[in-house]
């Protein structure tokens, strides 16, 4: 009896969850307190027995033990050592981060546990660990590693943050638990003119605070104006606010333990207008006809202020449309931080790829103005009807990084929003994380520890699939920009390359169908190739009629992964605004699935309507039973001529233009109409259809596959309302386009 009590002892103390044998500093630091919490609970639920060296268990040492200060290390902010001493293990960083770094990253690197976003940790449980003797220093590259997240998404107070070594996470609160963030000042991180100089508070007793526009009247509004930088009366102002701001958040820093801001932004209202006043234009001409520079030139006086008044920080500001151009006679202050705004680049590409010339010249011509240079860049696709489409961007990011490292782009910053809709969003940040970390990290090794680890049996079945995506990139040669991009600029999911992924996403499904989790993480894989099915379909069936894809079911199955994903990622509080968004995007439901071929141009690039970027102001896709494929976008225009063209988002330039008079139009119902002569493709190009720009696509279809050839647009459309030949009275003005076709041309262009 008593053996068989003993051995119920026995047993239930093996079942108990290993705690680890932490030693803390005598008065620890809140930071030191959380990497020990952090150490123990990763460890307890990761291991059965324990830690050892050389067969004996390892007692930790967190922080700045006694153990550690003998050693006599200086470390700086962010930098961490994983020493062992005898049977100890020192876990010790400089500043405020760098000791939870080292926790986390041997909890990473020794023991498996990987947190892939805020709400997935993976962990790998092992009965015991047993270590070598270990030294290792480090330190993360860059000095400012920001994820910027929705604001929608569920918080955690910063642990993804520090178990991935971003000292940013957009506006998503870091704790001081957590060492607290690598932060902007007030009132914003970007964008602040109207902050600082508002509407409300100045436009009624001085106008001339505030931009001139075309029309020659004083435009207030964030939205259309800016502020009219020759005035010298706006120093003293940003000057009084900014020292306010400054002062503000010193103190809120120091009642709640945080570091204070180290950055002070100071840039244009978020639109692409400029003053047209008479001194703005002539100050304008003196800095090389570049905006930036009277930017620059506020800043620089606010900059030469702030050395005296809080040396060790910076000011920011952006170079962003108006004032990408880099301003001649000038010199800019020391503590000015220029960040470039990646909005024209392929994100199916590298910066070092076809079609990144201009992007490269800003890079390397601003990196000898400034002293301090960041790049803003994105990570999804603002063309919120085709946000989720697939495309191989992780295997960019390194040379992404790598070519930031080596051009002195020291604050880079991504954009990664709508977690749960865009293309393997948790993959992605995950990695971009871990380079911003260190540029030089082995890649492969990386795919494998995410992959492995978040989709199991399912992930030699990933990895295939993306490496299909790379495959077709190379074959086609997208060019994917953040703003807007048109479906059809996916060039790279022909039907082909669909379904190869989407067999090759069945057999995912099915290795782990026996796991809710990892069946729902490879459902959320599959939502790309899904929605590529949903929107490409009405092309697929007339290019490859023979296909087995199913619309119907890839349908039902996007939208329930959607929903899902909200479910988990989403605050609670949004989630029904974020379905609502969703359900008002699936334009696919009333479209037929098969249209009639076009014959217009045979063997021309056929653009069904969808695949167009309609969405950027113009009316959603609408049915009309006058169109020949049952539906069309519909832009509520009445103007005469009807202006058209191309535009070179790289060059910031229109390259070509064209008009459709009113003799022209031949009268009711459904025209073909050739707009212009031709037109030579650009990779980072679009065409434009209607006054107002409503309607673009991408020129890099016609780049791709001819690009030193012309090419002519053909395009069906219709005229409504009495401002159109043969509208009727009663009628909407309104342009209705349901179809456009690019024809190659014989001639070959000389550049």
């Amino acid at each position: 009896m008593r053996i068989w009590v003993l051995g119920i002892f026995l047993h239930a103390l093996a079942c108990l969850p290993f705690e680890a044998d932490i030693v803390l500093p005598e008065i620890p630091e809140p930071w030191e307190l959380q990497a020990a919490a952090n150490l123990r609970k990763y460890l307890r639920e990761s291991l059965d027995k324990g830690v050892f060296i050389d067969g004996n268990p390892v007692k930790f040492h967190v922080g700045k033990t006694a153990l550690t200060q003998v050693q006599g290390w200086r470390l700086e902010e962010e930098e961490w050592r994983i020493k062992s001493i005898g049977g100890q293990l020192v876990l010790y960083g400089g500043g405020r981060r760098g000791t939870l770094y080292a926790v986390s990253i041997f909890l990473e690197r020794f023991v498996g546990v990987h947190f892939f976003c805020r709400q997935e940790v993976g962990l790998a449980p092992a009965y015991e660990l047993k270590l070598p003797h270990l030294d290792l220093t480090g330190k993360p590259f860059f000095p400012l590693r920001s994820i910027y997240p929705a604001s929608t998404e569920k918080p955690d107070q910063g642990d993804f943050a520090v178990f991935n070594r971003l000292n940013c996470f957009g506006e998503q609160r870091i704790s001081a638990e957590n060492g607290g963030a690598f932060l902007y000042g007030s009132p914003y991180h970007v964008h602040t003119f109207s902050k600082y100089i508002s509407r409300k508070e100045f436009f009624h007793t001085h106008p001339e605070y505030f931009s001139l526009n075309a029309q020659g009247t004083r435009d207030p509004s964030p939205s259309t104006g800016q502020l009219c930088l020759s005035n010298p009366a706006l120093v003293e102002i940003f000057w009084n606010e900014l020292q306010g701001y400054i002062l503000k958040d010193e103190a809120n820093a120091l009642q709640n333990g945080l570091p204070p801001p180290q950055i002070y932004d100071i840039s244009q209202n978020d639109n692409n207008a400029f003053c047209h006043c008479q001194a703005c234009q002539e100050h304008r001409r003196f800095y090389g006809d570049a905006e930036a520079g009277l930017q620059l030139n506020l800043v620089n006086q606010l900059a030469r202020r702030l050395k005296d008044f809080r040396p060790g920080l910076k000011l920011s500001t952006l170079a962003y449309y108006q004032t990408e151009k880099i301003p001649r006679n000038i010199v800019l202050e020391d503590n000015i931080l220029v960040r470039l705004c990646n909005t024209s680049n392929n994100y199916a590409g590298a910066p070092t790829g076809y079609g990144e010339e201009p992007f490269r010249h800003r890079v390397e011509e601003w990196g000898k103005k400034a002293a301090s240079l960041g790049v803003w860049d994105y990570g999804i696709s603002f063309n919120s009807y085709a946000r989720g489409l697939p495309y191989p961007s992780e295997f960019f990011l390194q040379d992404t990084m790598r070519y930031y490292r080596d051009h002195q782009v020291r604050y880079p910053f991504v954009e990664r929003e709508y977690i749960y809709h865009s293309d393997m969003h948790v993959m992605k940040t995950w990695l971009h994380a871990k380079l911003m970390e260190d540029p030089d990290a082995d890649f492969s090794s990386l795919m494998r520890t995410f992959l492995g680890h978040y989709y199991g049996e399912a992930a030699p079945f990933i990895l295939k699939y993306r490496t299909e995506l790379l495959a077709s990139v190379e074959r086609h040669r997208p060019y994917i920009t953040a703003f807007m991009p048109a479906a059809i600029a996916f060039t790279h999911l022909d039907c082909n390359t669909v379904e190869t992924c989407d067999d090759l996403l069945e057999q995912a499904e099915l290795s782990v169908q026996h796991n809710s989790t990892l069946l729902r993480r490879v459902r959320e894989a599959r939502a790309g190739i899904d929605e590529a099915i949903v929107l490409f379909i009405r092309k697929f069936n007339l290019e490859a009629p023979g296909h087995h894809l199913d619309v119907q079911t890839a349908s039902r199955r996007l939208k329930d992964t959607i929903r899902q994903a909200i479910q988990l990622h989403v605050a609670p509080k949004c989630q029904a605004a974020c379905l609502r968004q969703e359900e008002k995007k699936a334009i696919h439901l009333f479209l037929p699935e098969r249209i009639p071929p076009q014959r217009e141009v045979p063997g021309g690039l056929d653009i069904p309507i969808e695949l167009a970027s309609w969405w950027a102001g113009g009316q959603p896709l609408v049915k009309d039973v006058d169109s020949h494929v049952g539906y069309a976008v519909k832009v509520s225009q009445g103007e005469m001529p009807v202006l058209m063209g191309g535009y070179d988002q790289q060059t910031r330039s229109e390259h070509f233009s064209a008009r459709l008079t009113a003799e022209e139009i031949h009268g009711g119902g459904y025209h073909w109409y050739v707009i212009g002569k031709s037109f030579a493709p650009r990779p980072a190009g679009y065409i434009y259809l209607t006054s107002k720009w409503y309607v673009q696509f991408p020129q890099s279809l016609a780049y791709a596959v001819g690009p030193h050839s012309p090419w002519r647009i053909h395009v069906s459309m219709k005229f409504t309302g009495p401002a159109y030949p043969g509208g009727n009275a009663q009628d909407d003005n309104a342009i209705w386009i349901d179809r456009i076709v690019l024809e190659k041309m014989d001639k070959v262009i000389h550049h």
